[in-house]
């Protein structure tokens, strides 16, 4: 099973790129007048992407629970507004290919990736999200 790889990003007054993890990825940040935020990579095929957010660099890591994104050669693009004066971005991806990325069990649990992300607040790509007990799947709703 390939695990999930992690490409992250922080946004200053500035926006810019501060790490990533290999394989690298390009992932464009601009900042708009009102706190609105554009994002934007390049979709690898047959990535599937979801994207996470965070005020800081510690365990706060939240999911927006409509961002699937399937690569497929083209730039995808997003716009959210910033909730504060720092907003931390990444990408959360696995190289698993499918047709559905929203009905889609990528790391096993029994619950599809958009139940993942809407209803229980579980990571779609790691099967026991808080590490502790059950898998999300087996009654551990994190």
């Amino acid at each position: 099973m390939k695990l999930p790889l992690l490409i992250s990003v922080f946004l200053l007054p500035s926006a810019v790129m501060v790490f990533g993890q290999v394989p690298a990825q390009p992932f464009e940040i601009n900042s708009m007048p009102g706190g609105q935020v554009n994002l934007q990579w390049l979709g690898i095929y047959p990535r599937t992407y979801f994207l996470q957010q965070s005020t800081g660099l510690s365990h706060d890591w939240a999911y927006f629970s409509t961002v699937i994104e399937s690569g497929n050669g083209l730039p995808i693009g997003w716009s959210v507004m910033a909730s504060a004066p720092k907003m931390f971005f990444r990408l959360h991806y696995t190289d698993v290919h499918t047709s559905d990325p929203a009905m889609m069990d990528f790391d096993g649990d029994g619950v599809a990736s958009i139940y993942e992300l809407q209803l229980l607040g579980t990571s779609p790509l790691i099967a026991n999200t808080d590490g502790v007990g059950a898998s999300d799947g087996g009654g551990d709703a994190d």
